[in-house]
């Protein structure tokens, strides 16, 4: 993981993602969070997330955190795990209140949130 300023996090997964990564993706989360909220751009594109990680994922994370969620490379096996994720938070009470993006590359990620930035300010000021 990455953080690129002013808002935005990337981060690369490879292989099973761990309880214990879970839980270190969740501390750079808040520490991220202490600057407001952020963008994520997830390349999960060589990775998968197990169960017990995904609960812990879906009973920590925070929707207030960040703006929103681009996935790159997230095959139908994933995309359904991270729709579960979303219904788990909902379960819990918290509101997903974040886009969730799926696309094919880091950069197109990126453009998706320069638009959304854009999109985000003119909304504010109109």
């Amino acid at each position: 993981m990455r953080f690129e300023p002013p808002d935005l996090l990337v981060a690369t997964f490879s292989g099973q993602v761990t309880l214990e990564e879970a839980r270190w993706m969740v501390g750079v989360y808040q520490e991220v969070f202490a600057g407001g909220p952020f963008y994520v751009i997830a390349d999960v594109s060589h990775s998968s997330l197990p169960a017990e990680p995904r609960k812990y994922l879906s009973s920590t994370v925070r929707a207030e955190w960040t703006r929103a969620i681009v996935y790159v490379g997230a095959d139908m096996g994933q995309r359904i795990i991270t729709k579960a994720l979303s219904v788990g938070m909902l379960f819990a009470g918290k509101e997903a209140g974040f886009d969730t993006v799926f696309l094919d590359s880091v950069e197109a990620g990126r453009a998706w949130v320069a638009a959304h930035r854009a999109r985000s300010g003119k909304q504010r000021t109109g």
